[in-house]
């Protein structure tokens, strides 16, 4: 079933006038009289379709009301454990904000508008303000949270009483699709520098890219320490990686060598890996104990290359042979070896994969010398 947010929002309005207190002391009991009923609605879907209309009432900030908890305690349960209709009827004391009453009054104030060039109003999803909050909240108890906040430009009057693992910031961040043209220049200000690494602390290697995506394919980008609307950038460092396994392209030699490590975020660990398999490989198919460079020139130079990438019937054969040379030559000393005798630096997952595909170019190319060997 369909409700019109703004029928909710004069119900509301004219229950408030007329001091009908009692339809506003449940949803169960706001649903009666939104549907002009006397009687209880316990049907499933139109309990759910109206809870979700309540909820992105409140979340725009046109209503206020509590869920009660078991007990009478103020600590919500969860639609799915309790079922739609008694959770309606544990929605209390629904209330207007000033923006509900102006919506339900048909009142219309001019607002400051947008930034031009900068911020044209278009919001951003709730999921991915959700992250924001989650990510922030994970690194601050709420004194903290309070100091970091208004280091980072937001006045104290915008802020919500904070609580444990960022309760009250959600208040916040909704003001960037609910909230004036000031309180969303604030927060583009806040979270744009955050996002670029300027405040005291921000997201993790992994998280900031997530992020970044994610607002990327809403057309919002940082631009010197501001979000900012511009139209989509095609480049590869914005790219998002496609989702399943990342590593399912890549030689199964490759993938067999990188993905007890890959898959528990050991992911330099997973590229020198990669590239050891690369060096064994070389080994058994020229009979040698070498290794590194050393063993890559004794594979791929010389004359009469014992390992043939090509016919070397013309001079572009004898071209791409010397090319892969340098290039296997090049992986041990600056892939392979570094990661033997230092201790791994982590690397950024798209970093990672960029060394495994090289890696997998190389171990098709040895497929490739494997089937030009001279048969015994």
């Amino acid at each position: 079933m369909f409700f019109d947010d703004l029928l909710i929002l004069r119900t509301i309005d004219r229950c408030e006038r007329e001091g009908l207190t009692g339809a506003l002391s449940s949803g169960q009991d706001l649903l009666k009289v939104v549907l002009d009923t006397p009687y209880p609605v316990y049907d499933d879907d139109t309990c759910r379709s109206f809870i979700r209309e309540l909820e992105l009432g409140q979340e725009a900030r046109r209503l206020n009301f509590t869920v009660m908890g078991n007990g009478g305690g103020v600590a919500p349960p969860s639609i799915q454990s309790m079922g739609a209709n008694n959770y309606l009827a544990q929605m209390r004391d629904f209330e207007l904000t000033p923006l509900g009453h102006d919506l339900a009054r048909c009142r219309v104030y001019e607002r400051e508008p947008p930034d031009p060039g900068e911020d044209d109003g278009k919001p951003i999803t709730r999921l991915t303000l959700q992250r924001i909050v989650e990510t922030i909240g994970a690194a601050y108890d709420a004194p903290q949270l309070e100091a970091f906040l208004l280091d980072g430009g937001v006045p104290q009057e915008m802020i919500s009483p904070l609580g444990v693992n960022g309760a009250g910031l959600a208040d916040l961040v909704s003001l960037f699709n609910g909230g004036d043209s000031a309180s969303r220049r604030i927060l583009r200000n806040f979270l744009g520098h955050w996002l670029d690494q300027e405040l005291d602390s921000g997201p993790n290697v992994d998280q900031e890219r997530e992020l970044r995506e994610d607002l990327a394919r809403q057309e919002w980008f940082t631009h010197e320490g501001r979000l900012v609307r511009r139209e989509p950038i095609r480049r590869a460092t914005m790219a998002p990686l496609l989702g399943g396994d990342l590593l399912s392209n890549l030689h199964p030699r490759i993938q067999e060598a990188a993905r007890p490590s890959f898959s528990v975020g050991r992911r330099a660990e997973a590229a020198f890996e990669a590239f050891k398999t690369i060096e064994l490989q070389v080994r058994v198919l020229i009979s040698s104990e070498r290794s590194g460079m050393s063993l890559m020139g004794d594979a791929f130079e010389g004359v009469q290359p014992r390992l043939m990438l090509n016919d070397g019937s013309d001079p572009t054969d004898v071209d791409e042979q010397r090319g892969f040379a340098f290039i296997f030559k090049g992986a041990m000393q600056g892939i392979r070896n570094p990661k033997a005798h230092a201790p791994f630096e982590e690397l950024e997952e798209r970093r990672a994969l960029d060394y495994l595909g090289l890696a997998s170019l190389l171990m098709r190319r040895l497929d490739d010398a494997e089937e030009n060997l001279p048969e015994n």
